[in-house]
């Protein structure tokens, strides 16, 4: 807001004319004026830097989280894509040979071996 709208606003009561009278009249009064102006002027300086510090610490905990939630996005797209990843190669695939379906676990019977497995299903019998 300018100073002028500002002084304005303020709305002090003018006591006595402006004109010099006897003993100064005038010019006490205009220092009286200028005092309540001053006063409220640092006043209104004074909250103006308190709100100022307070802006300025909200402002650095704004950047903060929002540095945070950067990191955060990143990680999550890092996972996501690690995910994407492990779960097709995961997937599985169609046996074909010659362009014919073919079985990629043997039927149970004695004497098949481990080995006959494919890889992932060793893995798992490994572990239990």
């Amino acid at each position: 807001m300018p100073l002028r709208r500002y002084v304005e606003q303020l709305s002090l009561p003018v006591v006595g004319s402006l004109v010099p009278a006897r003993g100064g009249r005038a010019a006490s009064t205009i220092r009286c004026i200028d005092r309540e102006l001053l006063e409220r002027i640092t006043a209104r300086r004074a909250e103006l830097d308190a709100l100022e510090e307070q802006l300025a610490e909200q402002l650095v905990e704004l950047r903060a989280e929002r540095d945070e939630l950067a990191v955060a996005e990143k990680v999550l797209e890092r996972v996501s894509e690690q995910l994407a990843g492990e779960r097709a190669s995961a997937a599985p695939t169609p046996g074909r040979m010659d362009g014919q379906a073919v079985m990629l676990i043997p039927h149970r019977r004695p004497g098949v071996e481990e080995g006959a497995l494919p890889t992932d299903y060793q893995r798992i019998l490994a572990a239990v």
